[in-house]
């Protein structure tokens, strides 16, 4: 490992850490939701979220799936460069 290798990843790990321990909290919801978790409530349903939940997981987990496949394509193309200069 060289000496710009383990300054990027300690700096990317301070960051981490910076981003872990000072984050804001928030409290934001999309009107959708809102207006589904109010209808029910006004309706009587015993679990109010009970379907809100899988629908911010599924909308929650497309970015990560669209980072993993593009960091996996430049991790391919890296390889590839590297294998063609030796």
């Amino acid at each position: 490992m060289n000496k710009s290798t383990g300054l990027k990843i300690i700096v990317a790990a301070t960051a981490g850490l910076i981003l872990l321990f000072f984050s804001l909290d928030v409290e934001a919801q999309c009107a959708m939701c809102k207006a589904s978790i109010e209808s029910s409530v006004k309706d009587g349903e015993p679990s109010p979220g009970a379907g809100i939940n899988e629908g911010i997981l599924y909308i929650m987990g497309i970015p990560y799936l669209l980072l993993s496949v593009v960091g996996f394509a430049i991790y391919r193309h890296n390889k590839k460069l590297k294998e063609s200069v030796k």
